[in-house]
């Protein structure tokens, strides 16, 4: 394994674009609020946890450490008290783009789709066992409409842009 500096492997857009699509968190969050206040709770520490670590991206970084926990307690919260079957195939799906993903940044090659994917999947997950599942079409084309827009249109400026 040849890693140089991961730092440099995950570029100033790609971290761009996944600050603006973690802002996703919200919408659980605000749903989640009177069913469920342990996940409102983990979700929240989430939605801090990733947009300070994208916002300063730094590889193992303490922040990069809490959005790791953070979104892995949250979606194994999600997996233990579901009651819908659909929630297992999201999250399954989600578990494989994350592996497939962290498989390509081993390999120097990585591709910020997969990390995409894993986001929209699990977006799905915690929606449907949250039931809100009315309007999943609606967010799911809002999603990937704000994902090539952010794809297409980068930041003006070549310096580090800090949002937190």
């Amino acid at each position: 394994m040849n890693i140089k500096n991961q730092n440099e492997v995950i570029n100033e857009h790609h971290c761009y674009i996944f600050y603006w699509t973690g802002f996703w968190i919200v919408i659980p969050m605000m749903c989640s609020l009177v069913i469920d206040s342990t996940l409102h709770f983990l979700l929240f520490v989430t939605l801090f946890s990733s947009s300070y670590h994208w916002s300063y991206y730094r590889h193992n970084s303490i922040a990069h450490y809490m959005d790791r926990v953070g979104s892995f307690s949250t979606l194994c919260w999600v997996a233990l008290n579901a009651t819908e079957w659909k929630v297992g195939v999201y999250m399954s799906l989600a578990i494989f783009c994350f592996l497939k993903g962290y498989y390509w940044f081993k390999k120097n090659k990585y591709k910020a789709m997969y990390h995409l994917i894993f986001r929209f999947f699990s977006f799905l997950a915690i929606m449907t066992h949250l039931k809100k599942t009315n309007d999943l079409i609606i967010f799911s084309s809002v999603y990937w409409i704000q994902v090539i827009y952010l794809t297409m249109y980068p930041p003006k400026t070549k310096k580090r842009v800090k949002f937190v």
